[in-house]
C-alpha cells in the first residue's frame, strides 16, 4: 500500500528536529530550510517539507489537530512567525540602528530629552555651545569717504 504523502519515510525525529531548528535561521522558503537542516543532520528535500506542511494543513482543516503532521505544521508555522526569517531579522536590526542614530547627536552623545517628552535636535553640550554668546566686533555701517 502506498502512503498518501511523499516523504513519509523521512518523517522521523532526526529530520523533524533538524527542520524545526533550521526554520528560524532560514529565509522562510522550503529550499532554504532544507539546506540549513542539513547542517543539523537532516536529510530532507524542500518538496518533502512542503508535503509535510500540506499534510498538516489538511489534517488541521479536517479537525485532526492531534496528528503528527498537524503538530509539526503548527510548530513549523509558529517558528516561522516567531523569527520571521532572515529578511525580517535584517529589517529589525536596521530599525534598531536607525533608532540609535535618531537618538544620537552628531557629536556622538545622546540627544537631550525635552520637557514634552520629545528629543531635541542636539545633546545638552552641543545646545549649550550653540547658545553661547558670541564675542566679536560689532559691525557698523561704514560711510564711504570722498
Amino acid at each position: 500500500m502506498k502512503t498518501p504523502y511523499r516523504g513519509v519515510g523521512k518523517f522521523n525525529i532526526r529530520n523533524i528536529v533538524a527542520v524545526l531548528r533550521a526554520v528560524p535561521e532560514s529565509d522562510g522558503t522550503y529550499a532554504d530550510v532544507a539546506r540549513i537542516a542539513q547542517d543539523y543532520d537532516g536529510d530532507v528535500h524542500s518538496r518533502t517539507i512542503a508535503n509535510w506542511v500540506q499534510a498538516g494543513n489538511a489534517d488541521i482543516r479536517n479537525g485532526k489537530n492531534a496528528t503528527a503532521y498537524a503538530r509539526f505544521t503548527k510548530l513549523y508555522k509558529d517558528r516561522l512567525k516567531e523569527q520571521g526569517g532572515r529578511e525580517a531579522n535584517r529589517t529589525r536590526e536596521l530599525d534598531r540602528a536607525l533608532e540609535i542614530i535618531e537618538r544620537t547627536c552628531e557629536c556622538g552623545n545622546p540627544k537631550m530629552l525635552m520637557a514634552d517628552g520629545s528629543l531635541a535636535d542636539q545633546c545638552q553640550v552641543c545646545r549649550e555651545l550653540d547658545a553661547a554668546p558670541r564675542r566679536g566686533r560689532r559691525r557698523t555701517a561704514q560711510i564711504p569717504v570722498s
